[in-house]
């Protein structure tokens, strides 16, 4: 027998590089999703309300707090507390911008007295 370079015919496909790139695929299952039921104690709920209850107390410290920082704050409602805060926030920042001109101002003319011998 002679030792030939032909190739036999096999039944099997041909692996090419985008069949190696494909994943394979499982058909007919599905991953089972598993709940598990939650025991919550009395003494659970009863420290959640009391958590709630402290959260309550702090929020409206807070609130009698703002009131009492933001002008005529103790007079309004939750809802208007807070836009006034916000215009009060604004217009103190503007004062600071004022302040700090005025700063560099009479720090300049200081410095301007300085050199004229003043």
């Amino acid at each position: 027998m002679k030792n030939s370079d032909t190739t036999i015919p096999t039944s099997e496909p041909e692996l090419t590089d985008a069949a190696l790139s494909e994943k394979p695929t499982v058909k007919g299952r599905r991953r089972r999703t598993h709940t598990r039921k939650m025991t919550i104690s009395r003494d659970d709920i009863e420290e959640c309300r009391e958590k709630d209850e402290d959260d309550d107390d702090q929020f409206e410290k807070k609130i009698v707090a703002l009131k009492k920082i933001v002008p005529g704050g103790e007079t309004l409602a939750v809802e208007n507390l807070f836009e006034e805060t916000a215009d009060y926030i604004a217009s103190l920042q503007y004062k600071v911008e004022a302040l700090r001109f005025l700063v560099t101002f009479v720090e300049c003319s200081q410095n301007n007295k300085r050199k004229l011998g003043g």
